[in-house]
């Protein structure tokens, strides 16, 4: 049990870290501790974004981990396992698309719904890591 508590707290501290080296340009800080999480877990990310409210970029955060391409890998019935629990407490509902990334299945309409989405990522981020 003491290990346990101990493991968790260690991945929860890892989950604030400021940044990881092998990244450049930095990760955006509405998404960091997903990225995080998902390495921790073991899956190699390749891309991520916090969301941005304009007419470029997607208006929800994501993470795209290659593992996921593969629909057949085990890893991937275990992530989605995860992120229904998740969703079985969370206001705000995750899915994992064919493309491998792991996002909210609604997007964002204003700054305010954005840091609602970017706040649920960082508590999936821990739900996942503590798993």
């Amino acid at each position: 049990m003491l290990y346990n508590s101990v493991l968790i707290m260690l991945k929860t501290e890892y989950l604030k870290l400021e940044d990881l080296v092998d990244q450049n340009p930095p990760l955006d800080p509405g998404i960091r501790s997903l990225v995080k999480a998902m390495r921790i877990l073991g899956y190699r990310t390749i891309g991520s974004c916090e969301g941005h409210i304009d007419d470029v970029h997607h208006p929800f955060p994501w993470v795209t981990v290659t593992d996921l391409f593969d629909d057949c890998d085990p890893k991937h019935d275990v992530l989605r396992e995860k992120v229904n629990l998740f969703n079985q407490t969370s206001d705000v509902q995750w899915r994992l698309d064919w493309t491998g990334a792991i996002q909210p299945t609604e997007g964002a309409k204003s700054d305010e719904e954005l840091k609602k989405l970017q706040a649920s990522a960082n508590t999936l981020a821990i739900f996942l890591s503590n798993e």
